[in-house]
């Protein structure tokens, strides 16, 4: 798997990322250096992780991507309550991001489950030896 922008996960990663910019830059200036920059690192560390993941050799590879994936997910969403706790980030918009992220986790979930199977078993039911 080398085109990582033919998944449909990275496909609405990056919509969210696009979003969680766009939200971002709405927070007071003092926040650029800290809330507004791990935000947005970690929004992008999402699709980042998908696409090095997409580029490595083994499927076993990929699923450990995915899963670092899955990390920068769960950081986003945080950043996210933070920002809106602190009233920099509506509650109805904090409500659509949490949403798509926990499309996307849902969606990190699977695909990475189907790695990991593959990688695990040969095509004959038998566990494979070595990345597969």
């Amino acid at each position: 798997m080398s085109d990582y922008r033919r998944l449909d996960v990275w496909r609405l990663a990056h919509k969210t990322r696009l979003k969680v910019y766009e939200d971002t830059a709405g927070y007071p200036a003092s926040e650029q250096f800290v809330l507004v920059a791990q935000t947005r690192r970690a929004a992008s560390s999402i699709t980042s992780n998908i696409a090095e993941g997409a580029g490595r050799e083994s499927r076993r590879d990929f699923a450990r991507f995915l899963t670092y994936s899955m990390g920068s997910v769960n950081e986003t969403e945080d950043h996210l309550l933070l920002a809106r706790d602190l009233g920099y980030l509506s509650n109805d918009r904090w409500i659509s991001l949490t949403q798509d992220l926990a499309r996307i986790r849902s969606m990190l979930t699977r695909l990475r489950q189907f790695m990991r199977r593959r990688s695990d078993t040969s095509g004959n039911g038998q566990r494979a030896r070595g990345d597969g």
